[in-house]
């Protein structure tokens, strides 16, 4: 994967969230879901990056990661 490295082990399990209002960032997330199929990012990174609709949905997402 393009993204690891001894630096990364900082962020490893820290989950990040997108507000996906109106689906904005829908092609963001296709992009990077073709990236993990293509081998280029690993399917734990990109398990990292949350998205949702709404902010309680972004929240409880958010809360039941860590």
């Amino acid at each position: 994967p393009l993204y690891s490295s001894a630096a990364s082990d900082v962020y490893k399990r820290q989950p990040m969230g997108l507000l996906n209002i109106d689906e904005f960032y829908t092609p963001l997330l296709t992009f990077l879901d073709n990236t993990v199929s293509h081998g280029f990012l690993a399917t734990a990174t990109r398990e990292m990056l949350l998205d949702a609709s709404t902010p309680n949905e972004l929240l409880d997402a958010l809360e039941a990661e860590l």
